[in-house]
């Protein structure tokens, strides 16, 4: 039905926004072993060190707070299709009410589809059918 196949396409738009958010997750991750390589690679006795260990530890943090950011639209992105899904089980369990303008719209539609099928198939009936002249 018409309601259910929009929560269905919402639904489907939300796990796309839900995998991309998920990679951009492994890429942030990706980022901090950058960073923590770039760290450990550091030289002691490199007399910017102690300033290069700064900027990599700031990168990491700055890559967290990345992470929590996502995570926390992620868990939005949860909360939206979970409603969907339970908005499509109350339309299938028959407790959600229907838009009667929207429900004589689709009857409105089904008629004007019915009505020009059934012209065709009129219209090349009589044309198939030889006329009997007496």
């Amino acid at each position: 039905m018409q309601l259910i196949g929009k929560r269905q396409t919402k639904i489907s738009l939300l796990n796309t926004d839900k995998n991309n958010a998920l990679k951009n997750i492994e890429d942030i991750k990706k980022d901090i072993a950058r960073a923590n390589f770039r760290t450990s690679i550091i030289v002691d006795a490199n007399p910017d060190a102690a300033d290069l260990r700064k900027e990599e530890a700031e990168v990491i943090v700055d890559c967290n707070k990345q992470i929590e950011e996502v995570n926390k639209s992620i868990e939005e992105i949860n909360k939206e299709i979970a409603e969907q899904e339970k908005g499509i089980t109350a339309i299938e369990n028959g407790e959600t009410k229907v838009n009667l303008e929207e429900l004589n719209q689709l009857v409105d539609v089904l008629l004007l589809d019915i009505t020009k099928s059934v012209a065709v198939e009129a219209a090349k009936g009589a044309a198939s059918v030889p006329e009997i002249v007496a």
